[in-house]
């Protein structure tokens, strides 16, 4: 397949029995584009892309159609393309660009929270980077990804919060703090389905395991994030995203005695082992 409506097919990203994902290039104007098509069935996750969604920080979607794609009826998105891959290739920059990525990362989610949108499936796979100029742009992508029949979130496991029903800013923020443990020490917090773990074990630890031990070896206001984030309680996490951003930028006027009980009860109580 070379050519898909207005636009010429480079190459295949990904093809599976649901999604389509093709590298492509506007016939008329040469800009490079994404373009999504996931299967118009009711057992196949679908991608809740939308074109009002207008933010630096979240991949911008210019069209939506209905297409037939080798005798099925597909949703074709035309989506902004990102040059860089995703967060995944890129878990071991430098300090200064994991602190710009985490600052851009909560930015994203915190307009889409405000936008009434849960993110729904956050993992380094679906946060993109973008370079120009020299500069590093995260572009959030498949947000608000459902399966159409139930109304589900198509989470992805090892980043489901405890006792996971259903999703909603609480378990964003849980996500959250696994995708910056996963960036500090390159391993998710409750186990992964790539190093051996199956989806019952990680689940277990979830609702189970303590916060590793090794989290508080981080320097703040990181440490305090991701273990208030990873809080199995969602009442003790933090309430939005504005309170994480504010750490971020001002940890100075945190009062750190407090933070700092906080630690040791978490320890004395084996929340944190």
């Amino acid at each position: 397949m070379n050519k898909l409506d207005d636009f010429s097919i480079l190459n295949t990203i990904q093809e599976s029995q649901n999604v389509v994902v093709f590298k492509a290039q506007n016939v008329k104007t040469k800009e490079i584009y994404a373009i999504k098509m996931i299967k118009n069935d009711l057992k196949a996750p679908g991608s809740g892309y939308l074109n009002t969604i207008l933010h630096e920080n979240i991949v911008q979607c210019y069209a939506i159609n209905q297409i037939n794609y080798k005798g099925f009826p597909y949703i074709m998105y035309v989506l902004e393309w990102a040059n860089k891959n995703s967060l995944r290739e890129y878990l071991n920059v430098e300090k200064s660009i994991r602190v710009n990525i985490i600052k851009q990362i909560l930015k994203g989610i915190d307009y889409l929270h405000k936008e009434n949108l849960i993110h729904g499936d956050i993992k380094p796979e679906n946060i993109l980077l973008n370079e120009k100029n020299s500069t590093i742009s995260v572009k959030i992508s498949d947000y608000n990804t459902l399966f159409p029949k139930e109304r589900k979130y198509a989470i992805t496991p090892e980043y489901s919060p405890p006792n996971y029903q259903k999703q909603n800013i609480q378990s964003d923020i849980w996500a959250i703090g696994c995708l910056f443990f996963e960036f500090y020490f390159k391993q998710q917090p409750f186990g992964s389905r790539n190093q051996g773990d199956s989806i019952s074990s990680i689940l277990q630890n979830i609702n189970e395991s303590p916060l590793p031990k090794k989290v508080l070896k981080l320097p703040e206001p990181f440490k305090y994030i991701i273990f208030k984030c990873l809080n199995k309680n969602p009442k003790n996490r933090f309430a939005n995203i504005d309170q994480i951003m504010h750490l971020m930028n001002d940890f100075s006027t945190f009062k750190k005695i407090k933070v700092t009980l906080e630690y040791l009860k978490a320890v004395a109580k084996k929340e944190i082992e």
